[in-house]
């Protein structure tokens, strides 16, 4: 997996509306971290972790129909 072309695809996902997308992203990349995977590429790990939860949270309501 490339954490980062998964990183920018939340982004684009979220800013274009397309929320269920972007959670199955943020939660392919959550598993990602938890493997013990690396950071994308020029961001840090705080920083993609506090934006990925943030979608996460923006997002809950889509798992109760999950």
């Amino acid at each position: 997996m490339d954490p980062t072309e998964v990183y920018l695809g939340i982004y684009y996902a979220m800013r274009d509306g397309r929320r269920a997308e972007a959670r199955q992203l943020a939660l392919k990349l959550k598993a990602w971290f938890d493997d013990g995977g690396y950071p994308p590429h020029r961001y840090t790990e705080v920083a993609v972790k506090a934006y990925m939860f943030g979608v996460l949270r923006r997002t809950i309501d889509l798992s109760i129909t999950e």
